[in-house]
């Protein structure tokens, strides 16, 4: 797909209507204004700057009024900008490369849904094995600037746990900007290698950074505690966080861990939130936590004033007896680790503790905490684990 001059273009929507929208061709330019395109196992060049904007705001992730889906089998590269404007870029198991830079913008803030602008949404592809992790790819060759209102959602393979991985020359999180990588980890299932599944009464939270808690009211009568251990590099995390469990061994409403993040770039400047947390067990007697993903950045530079977290999920209230259906197992904390020749962010901004119980913030039930790395390169490296 070259596009190289102005032509209308004619998308089927999901109901079988059909809805006109425009490409300009203005100096090899591309612009997707209120319309959606989905391109699936193609090549797509775009010799200029390509620009998807909506002229209105859209109060959903999956409702916005512009988008352009790159699906499965697609490398996709632009030989300039690319600007995300009150729209989304959606890359389900391809490659994106930009030479240029790109930005997400929101101009036209929604009253209800404050994350409306523009959206980059990267889902990994199944890989072959552990020695090749990214199953999707972004490479900038700019400035990546997240801006006030809009996100990135990095998606791991549920089941093989491949993740999506980044490269800029600049990365931007500003303030009130997110990276979304909560509960987009192991999934759709009972899945990753802590995962706390096991028949009977016996499940647990999900493990990652640290283990994740048992379900009855003491340690001493869960088995197999090993199955459980915290797996993945303290230094260079980039796996996501594993599924919790449900009594009885059923797989199939088991929620899943925190996603992963996995950023290389010479300068990161990091105002805004990176959330990798595990999911929450607040109400359902019978799930518990998930673990939570992970957090990689490596730079010459990293600086900022915002929030890293990468927690395990809660659990449900602890019993009084071990022979009730309850299942209070919170999830382990994920893995965060930031490594730059420079480092000027906070220790204190970034959280991987293990999930607690709903009804009681400082009970953990025997769920760890994960761990944080703070490498300073190439002079040594400091290590915190809490």
């Amino acid at each position: 797909v070259r596009w190289r001059e102005a032509q209308p273009v004619y998308v089927k929507l999901a109901k079988g209507r059909k809805s006109k929208g425009e490409l300009h061709g203005e100096a090899l330019d591309a612009v997707m204004e209120t319309c959606h395109l989905v391109l699936s196992n193609c090549n797509v060049e775009v010799a200029g700057d390509l620009t998807i904007k909506a002229t209105g705001t859209t109060d959903s992730l999956s409702g916005y009024k512009t988008g352009l889906v790159l699906g499965w089998g697609c490398t996709t590269h632009v030989a300039g900008d690319v600007l995300l404007e009150n729209s989304k870029l959606d890359i389900v198991g391809g490659e994106l490369m930009v030479d240029g830079n790109l930005t997400q913008t929101n101009s036209a803030l929604s009253a209800t849904r404050k994350r409306a602008g523009g959206a980059l949404i990267v889902r990994a592809a199944e890989t072959n094995g552990v020695d090749q992790p990214f199953g999707a790819f972004v490479t900038i060759g700019g400035t990546w600037t997240v801006g006030t209102n809009t996100f990135v959602k990095p998606y791991a393979e549920p089941h093989g746990g491949a993740i999506p991985g980044f490269a800029a020359r600049k990365f931007i999180l500003a303030k009130g900007g997110l990276v979304d990588a909560q509960e987009t980890g192991y999934g759709d299932g009972a899945y990753g290698p802590g995962t706390g599944l096991q028949s009977g009464s016996q499940g647990r939270g999900g493990s990652h950074g640290g283990r994740g808690g048992y379900n009855v009211t003491t340690a001493t009568t869960f088995t197999n505690w090993s199955q459980w251990a915290a797996y993945d590099d303290v230094k260079h995390p980039c796996a996501p966080g594993s599924t919790g469990s449900c009594y009885g061994g059923i797989r199939r409403k088991v929620f899943p861990g925190g996603g992963a993040f996995h950023l290389t770039t010479k300068r990161a400047v990091l105002d805004g939130l990176i959330d990798a947390d595990g999911s929450v067990n607040s109400y359902a007697t019978h799930y518990t936590g998930s673990a939570g993903g992970s957090v990689y950045v490596r730079a010459t530079r990293i600086s900022g004033d915002g929030t890293i977290t990468a927690r395990g999920g809660d659990g449900y209230a602890r019993l009084t007896s071990a022979s009730s259906w309850g299942v209070p197992g919170c999830g382990g904390g994920g893995r965060v680790a930031l490594v730059a020749g420079h480092l000027d962010f906070s220790a204190d901004s970034i959280s991987v503790v293990a999930g607690a119980l709903y009804n009681d913030a400082e009970d953990h039930a025997g769920a760890e905490d994960g761990t944080v790395y703070l490498g300073i390169r190439p002079e040594g490296a400091a290590i915190i684990v809490r």
